[in-house]
């Protein structure tokens, strides 16, 4: 298994975010020749990209959250009142702005199933990530 480095793993991840769009919806074959991932002439698929959401740590993978993906759910069980949270979210939102995109959506409750920490239990949140009544 390849391993990459900090800042490789940061780039891998944008790439692949972008990948994953280019890949999806339809539309003329694509081809990518990136530092990372690779094709050339593939179909995408007709179906549009499921919503991308990231578990990012970092500053440099929030910001890429920020300016990329569509959501974020706080990794280490954090909740919206923990520290990791509190110092993580306004670097996401500054890379949205800073984008021009709003972050669609962003998880903040814990990981408990049923719901604890003042967020939803991960049925309720798979439901809000599909488009689901809750």
């Amino acid at each position: 298994m390849l391993r990459l480095d900090g800042g490789s793993a940061v780039r891998a991840m944008a790439e692949a975010i972008t990948l994953v769009r280019a890949l999806s919806g339809g539309g003329d074959p694509v081809t990518f020749d990136g530092e990372f991932y690779h094709v050339s002439g593939l179909d995408p698929a007709a179906a549009p990209a499921p919503p991308i959401f990231t578990g990012s740590v970092g500053p440099r993978s929030l910001a890429v959250t920020g300016r990329l993906a569509d959501g974020w759910i706080p990794p280490r069980a954090s909740d919206w009142q923990s520290q990791l949270y509190r110092e993580s979210r306004p670097r996401i939102d500054d890379a949205a702005a800073a984008a021009g995109r709003g972050l669609r959506r962003a998880c903040r409750g814990g990981r408990s199933a049923g719901g604890g920490a003042g967020g939803p239990g991960p049925a309720r949140l798979r439901d809000r990530v599909l488009g689901r009544a809750s």
